[in-house]
C-alpha cells in the first residue's frame, strides 16, 4: 500500500498535483497548437487570441452562450492598452505584433476604438486546422480529467 493511500491528506494532495499537471499540459499543448497558426511565435498567438476573445467576450455568458462564429456586427474593438493588460506585455511589444497582424490581414483597425479580428479570418485553412486540433486536445484533456474530478 502506498503512503498516499494510508494518508487522506497526502492522497488529496497527490490528486490535486495530478489535476494541476494535466491542466498545465493542456495549456502548453494549446499554446503549441496556436503557435503553428502564427509562424511559431507564441507572443503573436497570445496577442491574436487576446484580441479576438476580447472582441466577443460580451457575447459569451453562462446565460446566453453564443454558438458558432460571432458576426462582425457584434464584435467590439479592443485597444492596444487593453491587449497589453490582458497578456501582461508592454504596450510597445503589443503594438509591434498588432502592426504585423494588421499587415497579414488577421485583424483590422477601427479608428481610435482599437482592433478587431473579423469572422472570415476563422474560415482560413490554418485557423480551421488549429481549431480542430484545439478541439481534439480539449476532448483528450476532459476525457482524462472528468473521472479525476468525479464528474
Amino acid at each position: 500500500m502506498s503512503a498516499a493511500a494510508e494518508d487522506p491528506l497526502a492522497e488529496r494532495q497527490a490528486h490535486a498535483r495530478m489535476i494541476l499537471w494535466l491542466s498545465a499540459h493542456y495549456v502548453m499543448s494549446s499554446i503549441e497548437i496556436a503557435k503553428v497558426a502564427h509562424g511559431g511565435d507564441a507572443m503573436r498567438a497570445m496577442i491574436f487570441t487576446a484580441i479576438w476573445s476580447a472582441n466577443v467576450s460580451h457575447t459569451r455568458t453562462s446565460r446566453t452562450p453564443q454558438a458558432g462564429l460571432v458576426s462582425d456586427g457584434l464584435r467590439r474593438p479592443v485597444t492596444i492598452a487593453r491587449i497589453a493588460r490582458l497578456v501582461g506585455a508592454p504596450e510597445e511589444t503589443v503594438r509591434r505584433h498588432v502592426v504585423r497582424l494588421l499587415a497579414d490581414g488577421l485583424c483590422v483597425r477601427e479608428g481610435r476604438k482599437g482592433v478587431v479580428v473579423k469572422r472570415d479570418v476563422f474560415l482560413r485553412a490554418e485557423m480551421i486546422d488549429a481549431a480542430e486540433k484545439q478541439i481534439e486536445a480539449a476532448k483528450r484533456h476532459y476525457r482524462i480529467l472528468t473521472p479525476l474530478l468525479g464528474l
